[in-house]
């Protein structure tokens, strides 16, 4: 567990090769960064609600995370990210300008880094 600087938020990233088990990788990374990465995440999820073809299954190549909040990126990135996208989307919780939800809409339990 760490505490990231106020130009970082909280990474997660999950790599999936067949053959070979999913690596977790956990940290800090550049906040403006993962805005765009995040935001970029976002858009995707949306095209592929919307019926888009360029929609892989859930539990490929590799997937990126970033959120403010103790423990917010603790666990499987694609769990985390779809339930990033439910609060930013169906309840305007997430906020994609500062990657925090707000009160009441933490993702996973403490313990991420």
């Amino acid at each position: 567990m760490t505490t990231c600087d106020v130009d970082q938020a909280c990474f997660g990233q999950n790599k999936y090769h067949p053959g070979q088990p999913t690596s977790f990788r956990y940290g800090c990374f550049n906040f403006e960064m993962c805005r765009v990465l995040m935001k970029t995440a976002f858009d995707d999820l949306a095209r592929c609600e919307n019926g888009g073809d360029s929609c892989g299954t859930d539990n490929s190549g590799v997937c990126n995370v970033c959120c403010r909040g103790g423990g917010c990126n603790y666990g499987d990135c694609h769990v985390i990210r779809n339930q990033l996208y439910d609060q930013y989307k169906n309840n305007g919780v997430f906020d994609l300008d500062t990657l925090e939800s707000k009160s009441g809409g933490t993702t996973q339990s403490p313990g991420g880094k």
